[in-house]
């Protein structure tokens, strides 16, 4: 399974079976989903305060949406 795409993994036996296995039963369609790529993150830490950075991000953030 990739990431972003399935989802609520569910056990399922077949009858007269050992075997067992999980499989999603949802699929998820993401807007910016690229198969391969992930989830790119909204904020990328790249300084020597990464504590002071998200800090002022997330300030930024509540100040915007006030």
């Amino acid at each position: 399974m990739r990431c972003g795409q399935f989802g609520e993994c569910r056990t399922y036996r077949p009858p007269y079976s050992k075997i067992v296995f999980r499989m999603g039963y949802k699929f998820f369609c993401m807007d910016g989903f690229e198969e391969g790529r992930g989830v790119v993150p909204d904020l990328r830490l790249g300084s020597d305060d990464p504590i002071g950075e998200l800090a002022s991000y997330i300030n930024a953030k509540k100040q915007y949406n006030n």
